[in-house]
């Protein structure tokens, strides 16, 4: 179905998998012009591709700043860590890990990484059988409590040891 305004406004705009045909116009179109006005690219290269889509498959796949190795322990741990400040800000952490992309370090993320972080929280809890001792709230005696007929705290003997003031 997808959306009817942008297929009437760009007609024959092709959808799918990349052939190696676009995948070495694109590159051909960046290594003339540069990266950047994404707008003329499509045209540029000959490509009937939205300027998105040229945009994103470059940044994600053909560059090559892009780090295609697989995910060392350094930067793993460095993932575990910065999601746990960040969140799902994958740009903001892929800013930081050189040659990775937001979108490879979100897949890596989603496929592999939540999986192993939650069996480690969940080996961190206590235990259901553990018990937790909370502290009881401290109660005043009874006679400790002021009466209002008589105008005093407990008998005077209690009201001596305590401190009390005797009223009379």
């Amino acid at each position: 179905m997808g959306n009817l305004r942008a297929e009437v406004q760009r007609p024959g705009v092709r959808k799918g998998a990349w052939t190696e045909e676009e995948d070495r116009l694109l590159r051909k179109c960046i290594e003339i012009y540069g990266e950047g006005n994404w707008r003329h690219v499509p045209e540029r290269a000959g490509l009937r591709r939205c300027r998105k889509s040229c945009r994103l498959r470059w940044l994600n796949y053909l560059c090559p700043r892009i780090n295609r190795e697989k995910f060392s322990e350094e930067e793993t741990d460095l993932i575990i860590r910065l999601h746990k400040i960040l969140g799902n800000r994958w740009s903001t952490i892929a800013g930081r890990l050189p040659g990775r992309t937001a979108n490879d370090i979100k897949n890596y993320w989603n496929s592999q990484l939540s999986k192993k972080v939650e069996v480690e929280n969940k080996k961190a809890e206590p235990s259901a059988d553990a018990k937790v001792i909370k502290p009881q709230p401290w109660r005043v005696p009874l006679q400790w409590i002021w009466s209002g007929d008589q105008q005093s705290c407990g008998s005077q003997h209690q009201q001596e040891k305590f401190g009390i003031p005797v009223l009379e």
